[in-house]
């Protein structure tokens, strides 16, 4: 598994034990194949603490329901607090933060995972299940 977290954000002592808990739970309660493709999401903590109050506020209080709904508006899930496999990550094409380009748009789309195309990607991303539970 990956555990992504920034300088700007406080890891909790038992986040990692709980994440992987619970990713190992999804895997022996119904089948490794979800534990494969779940993006887990917890909650956080910034330094300086009241950097992003109400930004941190709204996502940290999101229910079940609202992490859902609210995809369509925002991340519901901020990168810092991800906990997936690292099998997946891979598939998806990992992290392309600056790709080299000529300044073709064409080209940097093309080293984008994220703007693959729906047959290559959004499958997978469809199926991925959320949540925001704990630190």
């Amino acid at each position: 598994f990956l555990c992504i977290l920034d300088s700007d954000d406080i890891m909790h002592p038992t986040r990692i034990a709980e994440q992987t808990f619970a990713m190992l739970s999804l895997a022996y309660q119904n089948n490794l194949h979800l534990c494969e493709k779940t993006l887990m999401g917890c909650q956080f903590d910034r330094i300086p603490y009241d950097s992003t109050w109400h930004y941190s506020q709204w996502a940290n209080s999101l229910s079940n329901e609202r992490l859902y709904l609210e995809k369509f508006r925002e991340c519901t899930l901020i990168q810092p607090t991800w906990f997936l496999s690292a099998k997946w990550f891979e598939r998806l094409g990992g992290y392309v933060e600056a790709p080299v380009s000529s300044g073709s748009s064409s080209e940097v789309d093309s080293q984008n995972p994220a703007k693959k195309t729906k047959s290559e990607n959004e499958k997978d991303l469809d199926s991925a299940a959320i949540c925001n539970d704990g630190h």
